[in-house]
Formats: structure tokens, sequence, C-alpha cells
């Protein structure tokens, strides 16, 4: 087994692709039609999708520059999982910037949102959602389902899509079409 500061091989590389960041140079599907195509539908198969940064202990701590590109067709059930969106947790020194998703659907357990379920002082600049997000608890958003310190909505952030969740166990769920807008 290779060892690196007392981490395996494979955690001292996952931490150094966090560091180094990600550009993307071209949109990504990843499925089709599944907002209108009913995502909460199991009758057509989408490709599932697993957040990046899947816990709190290996959340992402990169810079994710869209460029002006989006993410499409994302497809997150993960009943039982807190963390859910394209990146499930987002570290203190993660930079998520110029990029959209759309055509997504998202639904977890707690801290879910199209671009990040949780970040932790971490920056959302300039980013966009068309997507529809769902949570069985608390801590849901259509950019960010939980955002934790000062410095995580720093430029205007757009988000269109529906909400579904509730207040309290003892209520029953609601749904709500949004537009928003944060500046």
């Amino acid at each position: 087994t290779v060892r690196v500061d007392g981490k395996s091989f494979e955690q001292a590389r996952e931490d150094i692709l966090n560091l180094i960041g990600t550009v993307l140079v071209e949109d990504i599907y990843v499925n089709t039609d599944v907002l209108s195509g009913g995502a909460g539908n199991t009758a057509k198969a989408f490709r599932s999708w697993t957040p990046i940064g899947s816990t709190g202990e290996n959340a992402y701590c990169g810079i994710f520059s869209g460029n002006g590109h989006r993410v499409s067709g994302l497809y997150a059930n993960c009943p039982d999982t807190e963390g859910v969106g394209l990146f499930g947790f987002l570290g203190s020194s993660a930079c998520v910037k110029s990029l959209g998703i759309e055509d997504s659907w998202f639904s977890g357990k707690s801290s879910v949102g199209s671009i990040v379920g949780k970040a932790c002082d971490a920056q959302l600049l300039d980013c966009y959602a068309i997507a529809n997000v769902s949570a069985a608890g608390d801590n849901v958003g259509g950019i960010a389902g939980e955002l934790v310190g000062e410095n995580s909505l720093t430029q205007p952030v757009f988000w269109q899509g529906e909400r579904k969740g509730r207040d309290r166990a003892d209520l029953p769920d609601y749904k709500v079409k949004l537009s928003v807008c944060f500046c």
C-alpha cells in the first residue's frame, strides 16, 4: 500500500485533483427530457448522477469553472442521502463559477440543491439553474440546499424550477414553482 502523508494513494490523488480544478470547454448532456419526461416517473430510465464530493469528508475544494457552459440532464434520486446536487459538498476553498444546470432533477434526504447540496464557506459565482429539487427533510434550495459561512453567494445567481418539501414532519409536502435571482 502506497501512503502519502499518512493517506492512501487514492486519497492523496483526490486531494490533488480537488486543488487543481476544472474548466468546462463545452456543454455536457447526461440525459434528455428529464423535466418534461417526468423524472419522478419510473417509466423512463435515466442515467443516475452521483454528486461530486459526495460526503463532507471528501468535499470538493477546487475551482470549477463552467466557462459559460451548462450541464444538462442530471438525475439524482437519493432518498437516503444528505448533500445532493451536481456537487454534494463544497469545502471552504471551493469556487463554482459561470455554470448553468438545466433540465435536471434532484431528490434527497436533506441539503439538496441544483449546484450543491451543502456549501461550507465556498463561493458560487454567476451560476443559474433550471431544475426541480426536493428533500424529505430540511435544507432544500434551487442553487444550494444549505449555505454555511458568510461568503457563499457573491454575484448574481438565477434559479427557476419547482421545489417540493415540508416545513415540519407533521405537515404534508407542498410544491411551489419559483423564479428567483440573488444579487
